[in-house]
């Protein structure tokens, strides 16, 4: 008996990567979201929702998740360097978090392109992206795609080593994604 899948049921999977509304390049490979993203620096007497990243003014390699909601303090603190570790500012609580981006850009609808597949099944494919601010120097492996909505991470692919300065800009290549027909 032949076996088959409803272009549309691979549509449905290919359109939640073609959710993601960041872009980003690491030195590793990005298992959270957290990992990923480049989020707002610190500052002072300012709201916090739980889940809501933030990094030092002084980058250290590390984002921290709020995880008790409340308000920052009038002086940043001393930032733990230890992943899982937190530290209280104010009223909030943030928890220590590995990061490996080191340049970040936004995502559109129109950078998804959904079609078949080259060989069968469907296909997304993100578009190119030029111009992406380099935040911190390392060597770049990876590219990875988030949903700050959910605060999710979408898609990893590799990409050529490549040493990135911070300050520069960096450009990525077209990548794609294919849910073969079932065999």
């Amino acid at each position: 008996m032949p076996k088959a899948t409803h272009d549309s049921v691979m549509d449905a999977a290919l359109n939640k990567l073609a959710e993601a509304d960041q872009i980003a390049i690491c030195s590793a490979q990005p298992l959270t979201y957290y990992e990923g993203i480049d989020p707002p620096a610190w500052s002072a007497n300012a709201a916090a929702a739980l889940g809501d990243p933030i990094r030092p003014t002084v980058r250290n390699g590390y984002v921290y998740e709020c995880t008790t909601a409340g308000t920052t303090g009038s002086s940043e603190p001393a930032w733990p360097t230890t992943p899982g570790q937190t530290v209280t500012d104010g009223s909030v609580v943030w928890t220590c978090r590995n990061n490996y981006s080191l340049a970040q850009g936004s995502l559109v609808s129109g950078d998804f392109t959904i079609a078949d597949g080259d060989n069968s099944g469907r296909k997304v494919t993100v578009a190119a992206k030029t111009g992406l601010p380099i935040h911190t120097s390392g060597t770049a492996n990876y590219v990875a795609t988030m949903d700050d909505a959910t605060r999710q991470l979408r898609d990893v692919t590799t990409t050529a080593a490549q040493a990135l300065t911070a300050g520069g800009t960096v450009d990525t290549s077209a990548w794609k994604h294919e849910i073969a027909d079932p065999t």
